[in-house]
């Protein structure tokens, strides 16, 4: 089996450049609404779960 490069946009480095970073600008604000939400939302009964939800969520 061989792989063959054919030259075009798809297989380039600028367009996974273009797509990781058009996926982060989309990802970035709704991983931040989730901290958020995390912190500053969560009910007080649940003070022994932020963290450990939180750790989640960043990981």
């Amino acid at each position: 089996m061989s792989c063959t490069f054919r030259n075009n946009y798809f297989e380039s480095d600028e367009f996974l450049v273009l797509a990781l970073h058009s996926l982060s600008v989309i990802q970035v604000p709704i991983y931040t609404l989730g901290v958020y939400i995390i912190i500053m939302k969560t009910p007080n009964e649940m003070g022994k779960m932020k963290f450990p939800m939180l750790l989640v969520h960043l990981t």
